[in-house]
């Protein structure tokens, strides 16, 4: 997939109002399993090559949500969740406010810092207010090492 293919657009579809319910309850348990781990240090990595992208403490609300379906103009589909920083993406691509699933917040690509993998989209707003929305599927969970281990 190329990043013509994962260009933002403004259709945007809040996960929690998928029709399918399983799809419905995953996410829900999903929600309690962030919340629990939160101040934990559960860290998401790049599925591609495991560098470090963010930690679960990371995670926000953006329009009262933290997940969000959205669809690109290829009519691709992407589960992405926000993160208020990620210091494991590198940033490409000027700011376009063309077409941003977030009102009032232009959009540059956010690529792994490593492999360069595409894992989303970095948005910043007028007033210099940013956060990441990063593809679920392309992020992979791992715990932080315990001195015992």
């Amino acid at each position: 997939m190329t990043d013509q293919d994962s260009t933002p657009l403004s259709v945007i579809m809040p996960a929690r109002q998928s029709p399918a319910s399983l799809e419905q309850l995953l996410e829900i348990l999903e929600e309690q399993a962030v919340q629990s781990r939160e101040g934990k240090g559960y860290y998401l990595h790049c599925r591609e090559c495991g560098h470090r992208i963010t930690m679960f403490t990371e995670t926000m609300r953006v329009d009262n949500q933290h997940r969000f379906m959205v669809v690109s103009p290829s009519n691709n589909r992407f589960q992405i969740g926000c993160f208020r920083d990620a210091l494991g993406c590198s940033i490409h691509g000027h700011p376009d406010s063309t077409h941003s699933w977030f009102e009032g917040y232009a959009w540059c690509f956010a690529h792994c810092g490593n492999c360069e993998s595409h894992l989303g989209w970095y948005y910043q707003s007028l007033k210099q207010e940013y956060f990441f929305g990063l593809m679920i599927d392309r992020l992979v969970e791992q715990r932080p090492r315990q001195p015992s281990e």
